[in-house]
């Protein structure tokens, strides 16, 4: 039927697992999961030089994504902390955000050609229908992504320090710890150095890695739990906006709601009751590993 050698593999494989997947003690590894968020996960130079395609980050994303499927088939799944950047990992109070903010007024001002008022209007609509200026901005203007995050994500860090309640709450606590955030790795390191909290903190899942959708569509919630080979009822979500947690509710993740007091960040709800509610991470960290 024309169908070239890689497609008939790709199809034999396929019916392959179909088949096998019911049969007990045989577990399947997504395998595609293992190249999401990496940029260029083959490489030709070292085709030709190895004969393995794949760079070294797709082999880093398959020995982690191994450990932890050989931890939940003994039934020794590791407990996960999943922890939002902005308003969240930092104390509101910091105000960090409202730089970012003004600069995403700034840069659709530019873009569109409009006023700063108008743009701010544009922005926060986008913002309540998309999830994010960036995706409305992609969606409605075909937008490029990278050169808006770049100059939204150029702020003046200065006003972060370490946290040391933060720090110390995280070295107490076993398990693995992940940002999730619908900013980037590069910004949200940044962060987490100022912070002081390196070492604490095993991943970053951020919004180039969810393909540009961000929280709170279910989809990048799959993709995320895919990606880390995670057991959503072992795991406990930390966010300043409601809405996106309720996708982690429905599968089966803990909650806690960090309330900055902010109106927009309590959008829907009447739709979650979240199971714990806390005005600052560190502090509700800090109590809980005291008790």
């Amino acid at each position: 039927d024309g169908l070239g050698l890689s497609s008939l593999l790709a199809k034999c494989n396929l019916r392959l697992s179909e088949k096998i997947s019911s049969y007990p003690n045989i577990f399947m590894l997504p395998t595609h999961s293992w190249m999401v968020g990496i940029k260029q996960p083959v490489s030709k130079k070292l085709w030709y030089a190895t004969k393995v395609p794949y760079v070294s980050d797709v082999f880093e994303n398959a020995a982690e994504y191994i450990e932890q499927s050989v931890y939940a088939i003994n039934g020794k799944s590791r407990r996960l902390i999943i922890v939002d950047l902005d308003n969240t990992l930092y104390h509101s109070s910091l105000n960090l955000f409202s730089q970012i903010d003004k600069r995403m007024s700034a840069y659709v001002a530019d873009f569109l050609g409009v006023s700063r008022s108008e743009a701010y209007k544009i922005q926060k609509g986008f913002f309540r229908e998309h999830g994010t200026t960036l995706r409305g901005m992609m969606n409605c203007y075909d937008m490029e992504p990278e050169p808006y995050l770049d100059y939204v994500h150029d702020i003046n860090f200065s006003i972060i320090k370490p946290d040391m309640k933060l720090i110390n709450a995280l070295n107490k606590l076993s398990g693995r710890k992940i940002v999730f955030t619908n900013a980037t790795e590069k910004y949200a390191k940044k962060i987490i150095t100022k912070l002081g909290i390196n070492s604490n903190i095993e991943k970053i899942f951020d919004i180039t890695a969810a393909n540009y959708i961000p929280k709170p569509n279910p989809i990048v919630y799959n993709q995320f739990i895919e990606k880390f080979n995670i057991n959503p009822t072992k795991a406990i979500m930390f966010e300043d906006m409601v809405r996106n947690l309720i996708p982690a509710a429905s599968l089966g993740m803990r909650t806690v709601w960090v309330d900055t007091g902010h109106e927009w960040a309590k959008n829907q709800i009447e739709l979650i009751k979240p199971d714990y509610i806390t005005n600052g991470l560190s502090e509700w960290l800090s109590k809980v590993t005291e008790s």
